[in-house]
């Protein structure tokens, strides 16, 4: 399976593209679905979807947020 995923076209043409943090992610789910407009009740589970992957909205690091590429 993962040799098939690998020489796949669509695999090839993503290399060196951004790959999204996951509050985008949610973000963009949102936006791709259309559950952006107006607040519901589900609201607050997808907003600790982040979370789960790794990334708090509501509690970042330190006071310089997420840090994104490379750390030198």
């Amino acid at each position: 399976m993962l040799y098939v995923r690998f020489i796949a076209d669509f695999f090839k043409e993503a290399r060196f593209r951004k790959v999204k943090s996951p509050a985008e992610l949610v973000a963009s789910t949102m936006r791709l679905v259309g559950t952006y407009r107006f607040p519901d009740p589900g609201l607050l589970t997808l907003a600790t979807a982040s979370t789960v992957m790794g990334q708090s909205l509501f509690n970042p690091p330190t006071v310089e947020g997420w840090h994104t590429g490379r750390m030198d």
